[in-house]
């Protein structure tokens, strides 16, 4: 067999591995309730909010009921951007291994596995970006123009903000001031809507992890009093290694984003596929990987509280 069909014939042979190992990495982050990652067939999505609707009232015998609609709040449009990267195995390369089946799978094997493995962290990193630019909101913004964690403003004339951060270090009392903030919260036209923040991320390893696992573990019986156990189960704990600072700290409210959508999402328009391989005029034999993502802050991140942890 030629050089260059049995180098075809094996790159030809990983394509399939490669795209089941993306789709179950992709899996992977859809199971994550906070990444708000999410497959779509639209190219560019749409999304429009509401803010709530108020005029009820107390009616007359034979009097009708005012009409009312929904006030308008932000809208927000996501096109999927494309990705992509590859490898060639030049004639060289295949020369050098003499047309051995064996060989040329092997190398091929290395090759397609630092592919895979490149691309899952480039998807990783994507789906992890709005969170890592929290505060500073450089390259993310919530439609409000504000970065996640900051001061924002309903779309509803006359409403009040709502500000969703702090530099609090995790701490018994930095919670207790998340669940005052949680408690005491209002919907755009004024009415109370409390948050129930029941999971926590942090940076895997980081110093905010360190004391989630203090406060919040459950199933330990502590050795010394404090703010050990504290919370016992009342938070899930996620320590993620791709969140960047190791004192940042993040409260989500599960619930309310599985009734309205998260805030954060991660489009995925098309998982990541390997291509049929190509032989060059150069004899070299190439392939290449595609996929259509896009990351976006799409409504306004009542669901979200983030800390800094710098004081």
């Amino acid at each position: 067999m030629a050089l260059q069909d049995t180098t075809y014939s094996e790159v030809k042979g990983v394509r399939k591995a490669i795209a089941l190992g993306t789709s179950l990495a992709i899996n992977d982050f859809i199971a994550l309730p906070y990444l708000g990652v999410e497959r779509t067939n639209e190219h560019t999505k749409i999304i429009s909010s509401y803010e709530g609707m108020s005029g009820t009232r107390k009616l007359a015998k034979w009097e009708e009921p005012d009409t009312n609609a929904l006030q308008e709040g932000y809208q927000t449009e996501t096109t999927s951007e494309r990705y992509g990267n590859g490898f060639m195995i030049a004639e060289d390369d295949q020369e050098l291994m003499k047309d051995s089946t064996i060989r040329v799978r092997e190398f091929v094997a290395k090759q397609a596995t630092a592919l895979m493995t490149d691309i899952k962290n480039q998807i990783a990193v994507d789906t992890h970006a709005i969170l890592n630019d929290a505060i500073n909101g450089t390259y993310f913004t919530a439609p409000d123009s504000v970065a996640l964690g900051g001061a924002h403003s309903w779309k509803t004339p006359g409403a009040s903000t709502f500000t969703n951060s702090t530099t609090a270090k995790l701490s018994p009392a930095a919670w207790d001031a998340v669940e005052a903030y949680a408690g005491a919260f209002q919907s755009a036209d004024a009415k109370p809507d409390p948050k129930n923040f029941d999971t926590i991320i942090v940076k895997k390893g980081g110093a905010a992890s360190r004391i989630a696992r203090k406060m919040f573990a459950e199933g330990i019986s502590p050795v010394a009093i404090g703010d050990i156990n504290l919370y016992e189960g009342a938070v899930k704990i996620y320590e993620d290694p791709y969140i960047t600072s190791t004192d940042y700290w993040f409260a989500f409210d599960s619930g309310l984003s599985k009734r309205i959508g998260n805030a954060v999402v991660t489009f995925i328009n098309k998982d990541p596929v390997m291509h049929p391989p190509i032989v060059e005029k150069n004899r070299a034999v190439t392939t290449s990987v595609t996929g259509y993502w896009k990351s976006n802050i799409v409504a306004l991140p009542t669901m979200w509280f983030i800390s800094t942890g710098a004081v």
